[in-house]
């Protein structure tokens, strides 16, 4: 990937690059965490530096991370874990975990703004905390989140990338001139048609590109970029998910 936005870049493309896992925790996360600085931009800093990701052996410390991260809370709430991987802030299960419940001040919630929205809607999207069984879409946030950020950073894409909608809202960005815009994707959002030959994920992922695709010719690309401005500092939004 890396490659791929560096020769786009150097040929002066405009690249529109999208993860299907959380870029962000529900609100406050960072706080209870003693982090400093911008909320996002400390959770992504804290992870880039203690996950431990080997692309060789496929081998990495996630389990470990979330237990460290659940010990620093009042409440824990990360869970999920093989039965294999014995940490003490970390169960197997959904047991030992407490979330905010409505008109709590204090503690901190299952669900971002965005996944409030999803579900009010009729969604079933997963929250970030749960990082195994099916759908456990929090491990891939907790390791993929670290390779955004390498991305973002890197020596030639670093002054030309933005993460939206932390660093960007819409995007103004000249024709002919290199510019990088990470952005969270849900694929499963939009609905889409069976393809044979395709599994479903892939399938999905094509879909979402197109629809991109479509209305970056028509014009209409900057109209997805919707997020509330809560969302905007800590949580992130889902791309394409407008009020």
């Amino acid at each position: 990937m890396r490659d791929l936005l560096i020769e786009a870049v150097d040929h002066g493309e405009r690249v529109l690059i999208g993860f299907d896992f959380p870029y962000g925790y529900p609100q406050g996360f960072a706080a209870v965490l003693g982090l400093q600085g911008p909320a996002w931009s400390a959770i992504w800093r804290y992870l880039a530096s203690h996950v431990q990701d080997a692309s060789a052996t496929n081998e990495n410390n996630r389990f470990e991370v979330a237990s460290a991260m659940n010990a620093r809370l009042v409440h824990h709430t990360f869970w999920g874990r093989p039965a294999a991987r014995n940490l003490s802030s970390l169960s197997m299960r959904r047991d030992q975990v407490r979330y905010k419940i409505e008109r709590e001040a204090a503690g901190l919630g299952e669900w971002r703004e965005v996944e409030m929205m999803l579900r009010r809607r009729g969604s079933r999207p997963h929250s970030v905390w749960k990082l195994w069984g099916a759908g456990s879409v929090g491990s891939q946030a907790l390791t993929g989140i670290p390779v955004v950020y390498r991305l973002r950073h890197n020596a030639r894409l670093e002054a030309v990338s933005r993460v939206w909608p932390f660093e960007v809202d819409l995007p103004a960005l000249p024709e002919r001139h290199g510019a990088v815009v990470h952005a969270e994707i849900w694929p499963t959002f939009n609905a889409t048609p069976y393809r044979t030959g395709l599994v479903k994920d892939q399938a999905q992922v094509m879909a979402v590109a197109e629809v991109f695709r479509h209305r970056d010719r028509s014009g209409t690309l900057g109209r997805i970029f919707f997020v509330p401005s809560s969302a905007a500092t800590e949580e992130g939004w889902i791309l394409g998910v407008v009020d």
